[in-house]
């Protein structure tokens, strides 16, 4: 799509930011190697402890959405490795990370598909997020290259967490705390934007300060989890 409605300056400069984010690809991979033959055991072991996908969802949503804050706050320490006519691709990694964020956080949600194996439900998502990708891509591609590119994957990627969540709890009733989602995910969209755009700016301190109150509770969940281990 950017080879078709933008040039291949703006192409080389999304494949940079793509190589960057593809770290956390594989991060994303192998939490799926590890979550999926948990979840599964944990079913078999007990259908009805629901509550074991609530504690782990808010437990890795703390660590993943604060990490990505501060990988955002962070990027420019991108410009140490990277050469000065790359810079742009800087601001196209801080959409770009939230391709694999929000993979991993669905991978945590979308079990109620799995394990009522309603796999069915895979296509029809995988048709809507695509159909979001190409259009932001159609829109985008052409106003801003590459950045537009990235904003629409980090939407399409928005799509598919919400598609596989809200399917997910209507067929297997696990208690997620959407809402809360949500809004980490709009806050840390945000942050992307302002950070990016100085127009739009906000304060780092006034996103990391929305982020704890969203979060208030699954912090403490997490820290009873992990007071729990020790």
């Amino acid at each position: 799509m950017i080879r078709q409605f933008s040039d291949f300056t703006q192409l080389g400069y999304y494949n940079v930011a793509y190589k960057f984010s593809t770290a956390l690809m594989v991060l994303q991979s192998g939490f799926s190697m590890f979550w999926v033959p948990l979840y599964y055991k944990k079913y078999s072991e007990n259908p009805f402890n629901k509550s074991f996908y609530k504690d782990f969802y808010c437990l890795v949503s703390v660590f993943l959405f604060f990490g990505t804050y501060f990988i955002i706050l962070l990027r420019n320490l991108l410009k140490i490795v990277i050469p000065n006519t790359y810079f742009v691709s800087i601001g196209i990694f801080a959409f770009l990370i939230f391709m694999p964020v929000f993979i991993i956080v669905s991978e945590i949600t979308v079990v109620g598909i799995n394990l009522t194996k309603k796999s069915y439900w895979h296509i029809v998502i995988s048709l809507i997020t695509s159909s979001v990708n190409f259009i932001g891509n159609f829109i985008l591609v052409k106003k801003y290259g590459a950045m537009g590119a990235a904003i629409a994957t980090a939407l399409s990627y928005f799509v598919l967490l919400l598609s596989r969540t809200f399917v997910s709890m209507r067929l297997y009733n696990i208690e997620i705390p959407i809402w809360s989602m949500i809004a980490n995910a709009l806050i840390l969209l945000f942050f992307a934007v302002s950070q990016i755009y100085e127009k739009y700016y906000i304060s780092p301190v006034l996103i990391l300060f929305l982020l704890l109150v969203v979060n208030i509770r699954n912090v403490k969940i997490s820290f009873a989890l992990i007071k729990k281990r020790i």
